[in-house]
């Protein structure tokens, strides 16, 4: 039986969901490797440009010392990231990114919710359990 994750490792796993190229990038970097991607194997390919920042988080969004640290975080827990297989990514047009994450025998579906500052509004009035 898989250990379950722990709140840290969810926010990590979503975190995933807000890169821009995540989808372009499986299918390419499967083939490369001849087999199932990773976490780990998504870290260790990911790159972006500070010209493109807007498209990892815009406004509101993560740093650029976000995304260093999420790198980060997956490439120093190989044992863990790297049994996490990305078994399929679909990028809903305008809506973001979702995927299905093989885990041991756990199936864990992670997909991008917000998308910049005008939608935490409707999160606030979501999480208002009064109204």
């Amino acid at each position: 039986m898989t250990t379950p994750l722990s709140t840290g490792e969810l926010l990590v796993l979503s975190s995933i969901m807000y890169d821009p190229n995540l989808y372009d990038m499986i299918g390419p970097l499967e083939a490369d490797l001849q087999r199932s991607v990773t976490l780990l194997d998504w870290a260790n390919n990911f790159t972006f440009s500070k010209g493109e920042w807007k498209g990892y988080g815009g406004d509101g969004g993560s740093s650029v010392e976000d995304w260093e640290h999420l790198v980060s975080t997956i490439k120093s827990n190989p044992d863990l990231y790297g049994n996490m297989v990305i078994t399929d990514v679909t990028q809903r047009q305008s809506e973001g990114n979702m995927a299905t994450i093989q885990h041991g025998d756990t199936t864990i579906v992670v997909f991008e919710g917000t998308r910049g500052a005008v939608e935490w509004g409707d999160n606030g009035d979501g999480a208002d359990n009064k109204r």
